[in-house]
C-alpha cells in the first residue's frame, strides 16, 4: 500500500513538472529561439522579443526608442531581447547564410557604474543616464558575401545609416 501511494505521488509530481514545463515553453518566454548572446551585465537572454514596426523600435524594458530613416525603412530590421538588439540589413539576413548575417550593429545596455573600456572605435556610447550606458557596437567581421554583388550593394546602402539610427535614440 505504501509503495502504491509513493508511486501515485511520483507520477503526479512528474505530470505536474511536465505540464508546467510545457506551458512555459509554449508561451515564448523561455528557450533561446531568436535570442542573441548578450555582452551586457544586465543581459536577459530569454526576455520578451521586441522588433521594429513601421520604422520604429521600442525597447519596453529599458524604455528607449530607435527610428529607422524613411529611405531604408523597408531594408532594415531591428530585433532582439530587452538588453541587446541587433540591427540588420534585411536582404542579407534573409539569405540565411550562416557566415554572413547582415549585421549593421548591436545596441546593448551596461551599468552606468561600469567603466566604459571601448577605446578601439568598435563601440560608441550613445547615451548615459543615472542607471545605464547605452552602447552601439559595430560589427567586427564582414557581414555580406563580397562575391555577391546584390548583397554587397544592399549592405553598403544600409550600413551608412547606422549612426543615424543610433542618433535617433531617445529615452521614453
Amino acid at each position: 500500500m505504501f509503495k502504491r501511494i509513493i508511486s501515485i505521488l511520483c507520477v503526479g509530481a512528474i505530470a505536474s513538472v511536465a505540464f508546467v514545463g510545457c506551458s512555459c515553453s509554449c508561451d515564448g518566454s523561455s528557450g533561446n529561439s531568436g535570442s542573441t548572446d548578450a555582452t551586457s551585465s544586465k543581459a536577459q537572454p530569454n526576455a520578451i522579443m521586441n522588433s521594429a514596426v513601421d520604422g520604429s523600435y521600442v525597447n519596453e524594458n529599458y524604455h528607449y526608442k530607435l527610428t529607422i530613416p524613411a529611405e531604408i525603412k523597408d531594408d532594415v530590421s531591428i530585433n532582439g531581447n530587452d538588453s541587446i538588439v541587433t540591427i540588420y540589413d534585411k536582404y542579407v539576413k534573409d539569405l540565411g547564410d550562416s557566415t554572413y548575417k547582415g549585421v549593421l550593429g548591436f545596441i546593448f545596455v551596461d551599468s552606468a557604474a561600469a567603466s566604459i573600456p571601448y577605446p578601439d572605435g568598435s563601440y560608441r556610447v550613445i547615451q548615459t543616464d543615472d542607471q545605464y550606458n547605452y552602447i552601439l557596437k559595430y560589427p567586427s567581421e564582414d557581414q555580406y558575401d563580397p562575391e555577391d554583388e546584390e548583397s554587397k550593394n544592399s549592405y553598403e546602402n544600409t550600413v551608412q545609416y547606422i549612426d543615424e539610427i543610433a542618433d535617433s535614440f531617445t529615452l521614453t
